[in-house]
């Protein structure tokens, strides 16, 4: 049972170097998609990644499927090596509880991270009509506006963005707590 740990192990890295390698090869337009090393990258990556696509829309010509992609990967595969290869001490609820600890931290910290995000860039007086900008304000406007009843009429600064990153930040802290305890209440007791 090790070697299979070890091999799905590795064929999650692999398969993250070449996502990475995917990107960087997308940046550069004067690669040719047809080019046999780019169509045989394509055969391993886009399996992984066209699930992704589907469900994730371009935000301002942004792909972000592959970052989904890479995080689910991560998750999956550590679970599944758990699985397989359960350190010692530990059981399949101890591992599920895992997961789902990791799983709704990460969700919690990517929410956090594209709201400070905008609460930066409405301290920096970016102009608005960059198309960064309203990429960002597209991306955040749902999680931000539940807290749009705080906005001042004149805001010097965005008001509902820096509610809503105090309120995630706060989500993850109580999360973090609330599955750690699960996750200890869970643990084989060696």
């Amino acid at each position: 049972m090790h070697e299979v740990a070890q091999l799905i192990r590795l064929v999650v890295q692999v398969e993250v170097i070449l996502i990475f390698i995917r990107i960087l090869i997308s940046w550069f337009p004067g690669v040719p998609p047809w080019h046999p090393l780019v169509r045989m990258l394509s055969a391993l990556v886009d399996p992984v990644l066209v699930p992704f696509r589907r469900l994730l829309p371009t935000l301002g010509g942004l792909d972000f499927s592959p970052i989904v992609a890479i995080v689910v990967l991560q998750l999956v595969g550590g679970f599944v090596v758990d699985l397989i290869e359960p350190a010692p001490g530990t059981s399949l609820t101890f591992s599920l509880a895992v997961a789902f600890r990791d799983l709704v931290h990460t969700i919690l910290l990517f929410i956090t991270i594209i709201v400070l995000l905008r609460v930066v860039v409405s301290f920096l007086k970016v102009s608005p009509f960059h198309p960064a900008v309203q990429l960002l304000r597209s991306i955040s406007s749902p999680l931000v506006r539940p807290f749009g009843a705080m906005a001042a009429a004149k805001p010097a600064a965005d008001v509902p963005a820096i509610v809503a990153l105090a309120v995630y930040i706060v989500a993850i802290v109580v999360a973090d707590w609330l599955l750690g305890d699960l996750v200890r209440s869970v643990r084989p007791s060696v």
